[in-house]
């Protein structure tokens, strides 16, 4: 099974914290680190009401793109830069694009997979770009219907053939008795020419190993290396370097 640790803007602007959560995902057994790579103003307006509630929102009135603005800081030199660490400790740097700028740089950088946010399955320009780089691409597939998946593989596969249906279920976190895991065998028959992956927002650490059994080869779960960590709402319910060690250690037995 191979293991990504999904740090996604974890790095809180800072490449000294990307740094080490690199190397903390590269000692605890993770064989690839995921992070995002956007700009606020090209996901929304400025005045888009937020959709979700967290309570530590600098700004309570603020808007959806106040909150995204805070942590878009990195563009193409600091992704470089993250490629250069993930070099250094021979772990493989994947990023989650939002847009074809993000696409252009990451595919510059050097980067050999794509990650395709749920939100996205639908977002068929982007998928089109994205394809046309030939690369790997990882679909996360919460709250979409099989027709909506097929459809996005299907314009996945006018550019590449290794593609990673990731099934996933956008509750955060995702309650054990709400994962439905047996959607991996039903994404196996309906897209026999993928490999099958689970993106995991449970707070269980054996949900990985579970799903290896049905068929999933590869397993993605939120990463921080500390789950008290502020300006991002993902910390908390993110595994953490010994988590990761767990997750390894399960798999095997």
């Amino acid at each position: 099974p191979f293991f990504i640790a999904e740090a996604g803007v974890n790095h809180l602007g800072s490449l000294e914290l990307g740094e080490k959560l690199i190397r903390e995902a590269a000692h605890a057994g993770a064989h690839a680190i995921t992070f995002q790579s956007y700009k606020a103003k090209n996901l929304t307006t400025k005045d888009a009401p937020r959709f979700w509630d967290w309570e530590g929102e600098i700004n309570r009135e603020g808007s959806q793109f106040d909150s995204y603005s805070l942590l878009d800081s990195f563009g193409e030199d600091e992704h470089l830069e993250l490629k250069k660490i993930c070099d250094k400790y021979r772990i493989e740097f994947m990023s989650t694009p939002f847009d074809n700028e993000a696409t252009d740089y990451l595919d510059r950088v050097g980067i050999n997979a794509y990650k395709i946010a749920s939100c996205d399955v639908t977002n068929h320009p982007l998928l089109m770009h994205v394809a046309t780089k030939g690369k790997i691409v990882m679909l996360s597939t919460g709250a979409s219907t099989v027709e909506e998946i097929r459809e996005a593989v299907q314009i996945l596969k006018k550019g590449t053939d290794k593609i990673v249906v990731m099934h996933c279920n956008l509750k955060y976190p995702t309650p054990d008795d709400e994962i439905n895991l047996s959607m991996i065998s039903h994404l196996k028959s309906e897209f026999p020419d993928c490999l099958i992956g689970l993106s995991d927002h449970t707070m269980n650490l054996l949900t990985p190993s579970f799903a290896y059994m049905l068929g999933a080869n590869i397993c993605e779960k939120h990463y921080t290396v500390d789950k008290t960590l502020e300006l991002s709402a993902d910390h908390w319910l993110s595994v953490d370097p010994n988590d990761v060690r767990e997750i390894i250690k399960n798999y095997s037995t």
